[in-house]
């Protein structure tokens, strides 16, 4: 990767996607929530401070979520649903496969900087019980494979250098992660 992923012939700036937000109120609490784990970690961000900063108060909270770890849960399925959907959109839209991934990762850095973002850090994983991690595990580990798997076609169609996808793929998903403290 000394390199780079892209080729210095890749145009730049890539055409940015924009995520198409869900319900507005449960999204603006899975927002809330996820800035608030992935700034206190999950032992930090109680029910209290989250309904404090949501302004709700903590039946309010209860009503929508059994637990804390449902809450947890219900961030990452936000966190994959948005990385997959840039993904596919990415993938749908014109230009070469390395193309398609620098859409796909640029729109991914802006929505983590965007007042929509950040994206829940996979660190809150291991405060998950077991069957909860492993639904999550497995809802990365494919979102981190589709990354590969662009970065394979870029190679294929010359439009991205051929590295080690696997690896490639990690540090995507890692810099994406980083991203959200650019702002």
């Amino acid at each position: 990767l000394v390199g780079g992923i892209a080729p210095k012939s890749l145009a730049w700036p890539p055409r940015l996607i924009t995520h198409s937000a869900g319900d507005c109120g449960r999204e603006s609490f899975l927002t809330a929530s996820t800035r608030l784990i992935n700034q206190r970690g999950y032992r930090g961000a109680s029910v209290e401070k989250i309904s404090a900063e949501l302004k709700v108060t903590k039946g309010s909270f209860y009503h929508h979520h059994e637990a804390k770890d449902d809450l947890v849960f219900a961030c990452f399925e936000r966190t994959h649903d948005v990385l997959q959907e840039i993904q596919h959109a990415a993938l749908a839209g014109p230009g070469s496969a390395g193309a398609q991934f620098a859409s796909a990762f640029a729109s991914l850095v802006d929505y983590q900087m965007s007042d929509h973002g950040p994206l829940l850090r996979t660190i809150a994983m291991g405060a998950l019980p077991d069957n909860l991690r492993l639904k999550v595990f497995e809802r990365a580990v494919r979102t981190t494979e589709r990354f590969g798997a662009m970065m394979s076609d870029g190679a294929a169609d010359g439009s991205l250098r051929p590295i080690d996808p696997t690896i490639g793929a990690q540090m995507v998903r890692i810099a994406v992660s980083a991203s959200a403290e650019m702002g």
